[in-house]
């Protein structure tokens, strides 16, 4: 059960039934958790360890993550060795497990001795189900007896790998004798000896428990509890060299009530500081403490990292330095390493409540740069672009267990836990520049837009709004800067799902600018390995590759063509002088505006060409529709413009005409399935051209006029609505689309203004023949 410190129940999970007690063991990198394993009896009445690993989730919740087992007695006729207090399971550096055990051989004489002893270890991964079994070393040199034995194991502290040292007590002696074996993660063994410990208390093997204890810089600690005739309690605390002969440094007795049961049983904790804590309660058993005693540090080479195997860092603890000081950081160490696969964390510590990730850098990943120098005891690895902050902060540097590996051995290293390796970047005082509010695209991965999908609309808001926390956290500005547009769209190309955001400006010149935001959101996403935009809850679901793209500044993007556009409308007007100087040198009048007609015409058809092969089917709801008002305006038109043309034909004046501009009247018929008022272009008298003045009869122009109209209706409106929609849907807005929807624009208005025109003049003329039909009567 995991219980708040306000008294909530945060999570509950069943382990096995009472009076069972629970074997756990936390893993060397508390972040991982723990696993718990079946418990042993003298009677041994199993051979089957079964075991299970465990997390603990920010949320407080268990997670279940692997389970196995293994047997004990799998070497030959071996049996296990039962002894008197035996702590077999325990963390390695590799950030895995090990299970200790010995076994004997079957000849023990009649005093219960054997001297034939196999030490083995089963070898368990993090998260991973398997488990191997090896056999660590085969001693048949020393004596060892039942029930007076103990095994003690753990990580060494200095040096490499780790140890389990095997004690066995001589009866009513002060001597005890120990078999130690330091071993690597993979199972080998680097070192074994055996020694003769002379204590300093009697050693009653009935009544008497002893404990050893690795201690964080060398050596290790000799505590023995020894009941006293008034029922109280001494402990005795002695110090031994590494190489465990008698070095006693500091000797202690602290006396206690005997009925501490959690004296009796063991619970000692070494702190990282080399403080040994001792529980203590009141004699009613209602009110508990913690005592502690400073232990002498056998070997002095911890330089305020807690951790032996580093000499000295950039930047050094507690530094303060320049935001331009700091390019790279690096490690040495005493001795050589080589890079493995665990990271190197900085964080930034907001007011100093929370710590926010800002670089979390694996020096084998293919991104990292990372280097090693001075025979490759210095570690160095570049500090990325936007992980520090110029206006200044707090910040601290965690580094992983076997984010190195020692050279000779390959065997992780301990790393260096958070809020230890601390440094402050000094306020540059560097002003910003007042820079407008910048929008811009960011792109779900594969597995965001399927998650995204399944979301209710209420879910929907609340998964983008702790994205945008999460945003501001990784490029450090306020929250209230970013906010989302309500629209989204599927990218066409990738089918995943496109939305945008806002950067907003800010008045003041000391808070980061949004130009600077951008560049700084943008160069986390691309190295998004190993910043917090791969273990956010949120961004994670972001696509890396895309990263944020600004929306486009037409002018520089575009700038070549919209300047091709302005010289084709400047040429058009150039022409369209030159036309109307013709037609007043010829004395004929023309309707020389007919060439912007006929520009607008083309391009918007062109346009609306580009727009259903680039953009129509970026929302297929919408292609269909484009499609249709596309190809329904051109079968309308093309069929009338042949009618058309075919019966102008059977007159015989235009005939002639016809005869004459061959080339250019089956042009016109074509380009006329874009707009039939190309055709109306033929009798327009255009600069005083003799090919401009087809002698078309009164029906064929009414005809064109009422193709005309009815276009209005089957491509021009439907057209505009579909662009207004597209505008309205789209948040990935080029080039075309605008042009596209403000050449709809133009020729639906030019359309209308033009036809209302004509039908004013027809009726003008209408009326005017009327009139003259009547005085004629008269």
């Amino acid at each position: 059960m995991i219980i708040d410190f306000d008294g909530n129940v945060l999570d509950k999970t069943y382990f096995k039934l009472a009076p069972y007690i629970l074997n756990l063991k936390l893993n060397i990198n508390r972040e991982k958790g723990f696993i718990i394993f079946d418990d042993i009896t003298y009677e041994l009445t199993t051979t089957v360890i079964s075991w299970q690993q465990y997390r603990i989730e920010p949320n407080g919740k268990f997670t279940n993550l692997t389970s196995g087992n293994f047997e004990l007695n799998s070497f030959d006729d071996y049996q296990w060795l039962r002894m008197r207090t035996v702590e077999p399971m325990m963390s390695t550096v590799n950030e895995g497990y090990a299970y200790v055990y010995v076994l004997t051989s079957p000849k023990i004489d009649g005093y219960g001795l054997a001297n034939d002893l196999l030490f083995v270890a089963v070898l368990i991964n993090y998260n991973k189900s398997e488990s191997a079994t090896v056999l660590l070393y085969h001693s048949q040199s020393q004596f060892v007896s039942e029930f007076t034995t103990s095994l003690f194991c753990n990580i060494e502290y200095v040096g490499v790998g780790q140890y389990c040292t095997l004690l066995n007590l001589a009866y009513n002696s002060l001597n005890y004798s120990t078999l130690r074996v330091n071993f690597l993660s993979s199972g080998s063994v680097v070192l074994f000896n055996s020694s003769i410990i002379s204590g300093t208390q009697d050693l009653n093997t009935i009544n008497t428990l002893v404990d050893l204890m690795g201690l964080p810089y060398g050596g290790f600690l000799e505590i023995i509890p020894k009941p006293l005739e008034d029922g109280g309690l001494i402990i005795y605390f002695n110090i031994f060299s590494e190489n465990s002969t008698i070095d006693r440094k500091y000797s202690q007795t602290f006396s206690q009530s005997y009925n501490n049961i959690l004296a009796i049983w063991n619970y000692f904790l070494i702190l990282p500081n080399n403080t040994l804590l001792l529980p203590d309660s009141s004699s009613d058993n209602n009110t508990w403490s913690l005592k502690a005693i400073d232990v002498p540090k056998y070997i002095d080479r911890d330089k305020g990292y807690f951790n032996t195997n580093i000499n000295s860092t950039f930047p050094k603890i507690n530094d303060y330095l320049k935001f331009s000081d700091i390019k790279n950081i690096s490690i040495n160490f005493y001795v050589p390493v080589i890079l493995s696969n665990g990271k190197l964390s900085i964080y930034y510590q907001l007011n100093d409540q929370r710590n926010i990730l800002r670089q979390s850098t694996s020096c084998i990943s293919t991104t990292a740069k990372c280097t090693l120098a001075n025979n490759d005891t210095m570690v160095i690895v570049t500090v990325l672009d936007s992980v520090l902050s110029k206006s200044g902060g707090n910040y601290f540097i965690k580094v992983d267990n076997n984010f190195v590996k020692d050279r000779v051995h390959e065997e992780p290293l301990l790393g260096i836990k958070e809020n230890i390796w601390k440094f402050t970047i000094e306020d540059s005082k560097s002003p910003y520049y007042i820079i407008s509010s910048i929008s811009g695209l960011l792109r779900l991965n594969l597995e965001g837009t399927d998650e995204i999908a399944r979301y209710t609309n209420d879910n929907r808001t609340k998964f983008f709004n702790g994205l945008l926390d999460e945003l501001a956290d990784v490029i450090l500005i306020p929250r209230d800067r970013l906010s989302k547009d309500s629209k989204e769209q599927t990218d066409p190309d990738s089918k995943l799902l496109l939305f945008s955001i806002k950067i907003s400006e800010v008045k003041d010149h000391d808070e980061k600018d949004a130009n600077t935001t951008m560049y700084d959101l943008n160069n986390m996403m691309a190295n998004s390995d190993q910043t917090f935009i791969v273990q956010g809850d949120h961004t994670k679901y972001l696509d890396s590759t895309f990263g944020f793209k600004p929306k486009p500044n037409y002018w520089e993007e575009y700038k070549f063509k919209l300047l091709g556009a302005l010289l084709a409308i400047i040429i058009l007007v150039i022409l369209y002088f030159l036309a109307r100087l013709r037609s007043k040198n010829k004395r004929k009048e023309g309707r020389n505006f007919a060439i912007f007609q006929f520009a607008l015409i083309i391009f918007d058809f062109v346009m609306d060409i580009l727009f259903i092969t680039n953009n129509a089917n970026d929302f297929p709801k919408l292609y269909t529709p484009s499609l249709i008002f596309f190809t329904l305006p051109i079968a309308s038109n093309t069929i009338l413009a042949f009618l058309l043309i075919t019966k102008e034909n059977a007159k015989s004046k235009f005939s002639e005409w016809f005869e004459k501009n061959t080339k250019l009247a089956s042009a016109f018929t074509i380009l006329a399935g874009a707009d039939i008022e190309i055709l109306s272009l033929l009798h327009s008298n255009l600069a005083g051209f003799e090919v401009f003045n087809a002698p078309l009869s009164e029906s064929a122009k009414h005809k064109i006029f009422w193709g005309s109209l009815l276009n209005i209706f089957i491509e021009d409106v439907p057209q505009l609505i579909i662009q207004i929609l597209y505008r309205n849907y789209s948040i990935k807005y080029d080039i075309i689309p605008i042009l596209n929807l403000i050449s709809s624009a133009i020729n639906l208005t030019v359309n209308i203004v033009g036809r209302l025109y004509q039908a004013i003049r027809n009726i003008q003329n209408r009326n005017k023949l009327n009139t003259n039909v009547s005085d004629d009567n008269l």
